[in-house]
């Protein structure tokens, strides 16, 4: 019913090793997939925080040509990198000082819940000069269907 809480198993989870976002962090992620058996062709995205950009853009093998064919420090983004499609999200939990988790997922292994589709209203105003007012709700959230799907990547922000 959506109620219950399960935490990630540890065989999940990337520590944070006292530094940022890293190279190296997305190789061990992709060795945690790889062990589960996710398929390679599967599409692979992971959220990271303004943070984790600056550390992923200072990397050699990130910012440089000579590495990829994407040129982050043209954008000062990263989209693309080592199969994984980024995200950059400012909404990421902390642990309340400086471990940031940044989550990594496979498509097929989350699960989109739509509870009520979009309603809108459009109404005027008469007090405001009859301006419009626009409401719209929804009601959504997303879920881990497959354990093996998701990881937790651990970084430090300092």
């Amino acid at each position: 019913d959506g109620t219950t809480t399960y935490s990630l198993a540890s065989a999940n989870k990337v520590a944070a090793g006292g530094v940022g976002m890293s190279v190296g962090k997305l190789m061990d992620t992709l060795e945690i997939f790889n062990g589960f058996d996710i398929p390679p062709e599967w599409e692979k995205w992971c959220a990271i925080g303004p943070k984790q950009v600056t550390d992923l853009l200072r990397e050699v093998e990130v910012a440089s040509a000579d590495y990829n064919l994407i040129r982050p420090l043209v954008e000062g983004k990263i989209v693309r990198y080592m199969g994984f499609n980024f995200v950059m999200s400012n909404q990421l939990t902390t642990n309340g000082s400086t471990t940031r988790y940044c989550p990594a997922w496979v498509k097929p292994g989350i699960t989109l819940g739509i509870n009520y589709d979009v309603t809108t209203e459009v109404t005027v105003m008469p007090e405001y000069h009859y301006s419009y007012q626009i409401y719209l709700a929804m009601m959504l959230g997303a879920a881990r269907m497959e354990e093996e799907c998701v990881v937790e990547i651990s970084v430090i922000e300092s």
